[in-house]
């Protein structure tokens, strides 16, 4: 017995005669009284090899025989065996005190997730004890895993737990956020990793269905009386969507709009499909109360870029005529220049003569750009009055091309751009049409040379229509 507390791995020991008398046997020494074996110079190296080879003196190494009959528990370095009867430790899979632990090819107790007989066991940090029915939280990792009944970690499989499911990926560890598992993508808490079902989801700004089972929807959804579509990803759409050959459109809730009109253009029907022939009649009456802005002096030719600044300021924005047309509307040479491209000559000389729609979409939407608006000019040229005034019941003044008062259309000599002849109109006249009156037939007009002003509407369509029909909105960009 003084061999033994003086020898053993070639080390000296603090062992009680409780570890190594045969009397004690090692089921009966749970890891909480593990009798420690102090060492600076423990190696990890096979343990039964290094009893028996610690040094070349012979007198200093234990061997097989002499530790017959003394057994137990060892921790040395925070390593923990199970010395076998027979002087071996003990490996693999090993029960004690009626709990069982894993030891690895070194006899070193293993804690944590073991791989065994193609399972995955798991062991108490803490003790080393196999563990069972409960779930365990590597500190580590952050992972959570469920041992079963059995003290196997599940894998591959769900579990319900508190009502709530779950699930556990193939090396047991519960998965969180979105997975696909089989067919389907479903979604689990970050925090808490239950199965999320039969509700939205708000995820980095968008909006994703799950259904009854928990699986990510696609497609068409029907939900409190109400349509919505996901797309492939499983995102909520919202705008237009082509399906089956027809348009639909989904409002900013994701709803999908019904018996109403959009963008006060595009009917949806009942069954929110975009009926093309649907048109919309405009009431009787409606007015805009919008302020007029007078061209003279500065721009005794700058009736287009005027109506355009009245336009602007209704809607918020402050800038002047005079920026509008020096800085942003473009301009050239009279005689050489086509109205459609630039302004003919300059507004704020008497000899400048006028432009067409294009230019004034043009110098608004580079005024935009560079404040960095969301809103854009949109031409209309083309539109009936109706149509006019249904821009008019959408809150939207509308800049428009006749003469001066209405009067009958004048012309003088025409004038030739890169082939393309161009008619010279005399009393051409740009206005801004405010509101209209069906019953008493005239129209509001903001006139930059006359004031608020109202004209008949028989006379003002008639003339609209000799300019060509141009007119010009400003509307807020679609999203």
């Amino acid at each position: 017995m003084n061999k033994l507390k003086s020898c053993l791995f070639g080390i000296s020991l603090l062992v009680t005669p409780l570890l190594f008398t045969s009397s004690v046997k090692a089921d009966d020494i749970i890891p909480e009284e593990r009798i420690e074996i102090n060492s600076t110079n423990y190696k990890d190296v096979d343990l039964y090899n290094y009893m028996l080879t610690l040094d070349t003196n012979k007198n200093n190494v234990l061997t097989k025989d002499e530790l017959k009959g003394h057994y137990g528990w060892v921790k040395a370095n925070n390593k923990c065996f199970i010395i076998a009867p027979n002087g071996l430790p003990r490996i693999g899979y090993y029960q004690a005190t009626k709990f069982n632990y894993y030891f690895d090819k070194n006899g070193v107790m293993q804690t944590g997730l073991i791989k065994h007989n193609k399972k995955y066991i798991y062991f108490s940090p803490v003790t080393g004890r196999q563990m069972y029915n409960k779930w365990y939280l590597n500190k580590d990792t952050k992972d959570w895993y469920y041992i079963d009944e059995n003290g196997y970690v599940i894998t591959s499989k769900w579990i319900k737990y508190k009502e709530d499911l779950y699930y556990l990926n193939s090396t047991g560890k519960m998965v969180t956020g979105w997975n696909k598992i089989g067919n389907y993508n479903y979604y689990f808490s970050k925090s808490t990793g239950k199965l999320f079902m039969n509700k939205w989801l708000h995820l980095d700004n968008e909006w994703y269905y799950v259904d009854n089972n928990g699986r990510m929807k696609t497609g068409w959804l029907y939900w409190k009386n109400k349509w919505y579509y996901l797309v492939s990803s499983g995102k909520m759409k919202v705008g237009w969507l082509k399906y089956k050959d027809n348009w639909y459109y989904l409002n900013a809730d994701g709803d999908m709009a019904v018996n109403t009109w959009v963008d006060d253009t595009h009917y949806m029907n009942s069954e929110g499909v975009w009926d093309q022939n649907a048109k919309k009649t405009p009431s009787g009456y409606h007015r805009l109360n919008v302020k007029n802005i007078m061209q003279k002096p500065t721009l005794p030719n700058g009736c287009e870029v005027t109506s355009l600044d009245i336009v602007l300021q209704y809607m918020g924005f402050s800038i002047s005529k005079e920026n509008l047309s020096d800085n942003f509307l473009p301009k050239g040479p009279i005689g050489s220049t086509s109205p459609y491209a630039a302004f003919v000559g300059n507004p704020r000389y008497s000899s400048g003569w006028y432009c067409y729609s294009p230019v004034i979409v043009k110098c608004a939407n580079s005024y935009f750009n560079s404040i960095c608006a969301n809103y854009e000019a949109v031409d209309l040229s083309g539109s009936s009055v109706n149509d006019l005034f249904l821009e008019l019941e959408a809150g939207r003044p509308v800049i428009v091309w006749a003469t001066l008062s209405m009067g009958s259309p004048r012309t003088t000599s025409d004038w030739v751009v890169n082939g393309k002849h161009y008619t010279r109109f005399t009393n051409l006249h740009c206005l801004v049409l405010t509101g209209y009156d069906k019953k008493n037939n005239i129209v509001y007009i903001a006139d930059p040379l006359r004031g608020n002003v109202t004209y008949n509407l028989s006379t003002f369509e008639s003339r609209y229509k000799s300019l060509f029909s141009q007119a010009v909105v400003i509307k807020e960009k679609q999203k």
